[in-house]
């Protein structure tokens, strides 16, 4: 099975437990294994790559929304909270402070490891230790209040399925997925099903018989099933829409 990569590969840190890393996490999958062409993800300009990167990391790409059986019709009311000048400024000043407080703790760390820190420097490790801690909380509670308010603009279930998508986003399988709640054993038995048939499609193998017969179980589930219709149905113009509101914002 082979998956595009998401367009914005980047690294944001905005997320309690760890940065977050824009992978293939949120590549579509055409619905059923095991193999077909996934959609194309979306594309901006690069002024708009800052919007687009906050968008993502509040885990409301294209590709999650057309998961969680958003249409097109609901994306510019709820990209609007994120697309708020005021809400793109507190992001900008938290993430700036994080970023910049991970730089000194990073150069410290170099001189403690190489025996060279001085009692002052150990001191002031400690102190950017706790102040990105500070920041890294802050600017989850921060992405928290502005996804919820985003998400009361959809359908409860719509919402549900989002919130799953965020929660389990450092996995990276397609949000198909990720529209429920899976335990650590599902997700895991999951990504390594698509990656050994990426795999094999890759070196023109035959995909694994055990593999193939996970991904055929898990879209026979309901949910796993609506949400790969969805994006089936509704990516491409949530994509068209979703590139409208950023460059028009």
């Amino acid at each position: 099975m082979l998956f595009s990569p998401s367009v914005l590969a980047g690294l944001l840190v905005a997320s309690s437990s760890a940065s977050l890393l824009f992978t293939t996490s949120d590549a579509p999958d055409s619905g059923g294994p095991p193999s077909a062409e996934a959609q194309p993800p979306a594309t901006v300009g690069f002024e708009d790559l800052h919007a687009a990167t906050l968008l993502r990391a509040m885990n409301l790409s294209p590709e999650a929304l057309a998961a969680s059986g958003v249409t097109s019709d609901s994306v510019p009311a709820v990209l609007s909270a994120a697309l708020d000048k005021d809400n793109q400024a507190e992001f900008d000043d938290l993430n700036g402070a994080l970023v910049e407080a991970k730089a000194k703790c990073s150069i410290l760390q170099r001189k403690i490891r190489s025996g060279l820190a001085s009692p002052d420097e150990l001191a002031t490790h400690a102190a950017v230790n706790k102040e990105m801690a500070f920041l890294q909380d802050s600017l989850e509670v921060f992405m928290l209040g502005l996804f919820e308010s985003s998400t009361l603009q959809l359908e409860p279930q719509q919402a549900v399925r989002l919130a799953n998508c965020r929660a389990q986003h450092t996995w990276t399988i397609p949000s198909q997925y990720k529209t429920v709640k899976r335990t650590e054993e599902e997700l895991l038995d999951i990504r390594n099903a698509v990656c050994s048939l990426a795999t094999s499609e890759a070196l023109d193998l035959p995909p694994p018989a055990a593999c193939s017969d996970l991904l055929q179980a898990k879209h026979a589930e309901y949910e796993t099933s609506k949400a790969s219709n969805g994006i089936q149905t509704n990516l491409a113009s949530i994509i068209t829409c979703w590139e409208d509101c950023l460059t028009s914002k």
